[in-house]
């Protein structure tokens, strides 16, 4: 009969080494998902805010160009309505050798030009603009994902922590019961 009782003893203690290797193993397995999913958050956070610091200053560029071809828009329209003695004395001033010539006017236009772009590039760059923030927010969107992700590794990691702890209590106890039993102490 104490052959038989130490048989099955061996037998659970060889289960019970086994769950635990399992569950160490399984326990190393979620530690390095959450090293991996740690280090993609990072990657992607980074990321994002680059994203989001270009997206900001394009729209203030755009911001700014789109004013600046309203001004010009009110400065054209206030121009064409200059009278003829206004063009006149604007002619008288030129001849008379102020420093602003035409040419170099015209090449303050083609500078100009040159760094803002036309309205149809403008309407090109918003519609960027615009898929760039869809875009951003589908990664945003991954981002999220993964910060779940991480919180219920996170969680699986605490649970099974608690598992092999409880694990290792009971058969502690059981180590107990079983010197207890064996000695006839047992109550």
């Amino acid at each position: 009969m104490v052959d038989n009782a130490t048989a099955s003893i061996e037998d659970g203690n060889d289960q019970l080494e086994t769950t635990l290797e399992e569950l160490e193993q399984t326990l190393t397995t979620c530690e390095l998902s959450l090293d991996e999913f740690e280090r993609k958050e990072r990657f992607l956070y980074v990321r994002i805010e680059k994203y989001r610091e270009m997206i900001r200053e394009r729209e203030c560029f755009i911001d700014s160009q789109e004013r600046e071809q309203e001004i010009k828009g009110a400065a054209s329209n206030d121009d064409n309505s200059v009278n003829a003695s206004g063009e006149e004395e604007t002619a008288g001033a030129v001849e008379e050798g102020e420093e602003a010539t035409q040419d170099e006017e015209e090449n303050n236009d083609n500078k100009n030009n040159n760094n803002n772009p036309t309205q149809d590039q403008l309407i090109q760059l918003k519609h960027k603009h615009q898929q760039d923030q869809t875009n951003l927010q589908d990664v945003e969107a991954i981002h999220e994902d993964i910060i779940v992700q991480i919180e219920t590794i996170k969680r699986r990691i605490i649970e099974l922590a608690d598992k092999k702890q409880d694990i290792l209590k009971n058969r502690e106890e059981c180590h107990e019961f079983l010197v207890e039993f064996a000695e006839g102490n047992f109550e």
